[in-house]
């Protein structure tokens, strides 16, 4: 059985679309998010959070200060 040698234009053809792949893949790596989910995630709740504090605060206001003021 004889030996396959490839072209040259095929080696160069195919070396150039696996730097260019390489290249883009790169490039997505550093676009990045600047905020990670787990950060997203904490500040998400924190601020439910401090809603429901404010909430609780405002039921409260709105039971018992009536009551207080009679």
């Amino acid at each position: 059985m004889k030996e396959f040698e490839p072209s040259s234009d095929f080696k160069s053809g195919t070396m150039r679309k696996i730097r260019a792949y390489e290249h883009d893949r790169q490039r997505s790596v550093a676009k990045r998010p600047m905020v990670s989910p787990e950060l997203l995630r904490m500040a998400a709740t924190a601020g439910g959070m401090f809603l429901g504090i404010l909430n609780l605060v405002r039921l409260y206001l709105a039971v018992f200060s009536p009551v207080v003021c009679r």
